[in-house]
């Protein structure tokens, strides 16, 4: 990764503009440069960049789906018009649905309220409006380790600090938890501590699933 701004930003023959510390931040990331690498070599088995398997896509489905979509002037309208920032409600209501039948809770359950549902083009969008809304520069996100590397580009472009905490085949270790709070509060940081980030379901990159009673 370059931490000079790129061409399109500048010419290059003169000097380069100010830009803002958050980009400086974010530049840090690398998932750009792998994904770029992963796509750029087709011929390569990226096994940093994640990329699907092209003979696994649902093309045809896909292509049907958007026929039928297409095809009724009403429904193509309100497809291709401006949504809101959270996501289509008849969408998120489905989602209720769905989350419910899978907790084996009722849908009606407050905490699955469609209005605390938002819809994201994916999970680096979700944790990077995650970070925006929790963190400050400055501000202590305790992760996991190892945890995922993108959501570390992600606390980059916001300032943050991620603080690792020593985790075992069942997760995150609860006594590593609690010594490392004792020591931010030693260290006059506790009150900087925003966020603690694990993932409870096959944790990247280590697979750990957290045990029950964790």
């Amino acid at each position: 990764m370059t931490s000079n701004p790129p061409d399109t930003i500048c010419d290059p023959s003169k000097p380069a503009p100010k830009l803002s510390q958050r980009w400086r931040w974010a530049s840090k990331g690398m998932i750009g440069f792998l994904m770029h690498q992963g796509v750029e070599n087709p011929d390569v088995i990226s096994l940093a960049a994640g990329l699907v398997d092209p003979q696994s896509l649902p093309v045809s489905t896909t292509q049907a789906a958007v026929r039928s979509l297409m095809a009724d002037d009403n429904l193509a309208r309100a497809a291709l018009q401006y949504g809101t920032t959270s996501g289509a409600m008849r969408l998120r209501k489905q989602l209720v649905t769905h989350l419910a039948d899978r907790e084996g809770i009722s849908s009606d359950d407050p905490r699955l309220s469609p209005q605390r549902v938002v819809l994201t083009t994916g999970s680096q969008q979700l944790l990077s409006l995650v970070a925006e809304v929790l963190l400050d520069p400055g501000d202590i996100c305790l992760v996991a380790s190892p945890t995922y590397f993108v959501f570390l580009g992600v606390l980059d472009g916001v300032g943050a600090r991620a603080v690792p905490v020593a985790t075992d085949e069942n997760g995150m270790q609860p006594e590593a938890l609690e010594s490392e709070l004792e020591r931010l509060a030693d260290s006059g940081e506790l009150g900087r501590v925003k966020l603690i980030y694990l993932v409870s379901d096959f944790e990247n990159p280590s697979g750990y699933c957290l045990a029950e009673e964790r």
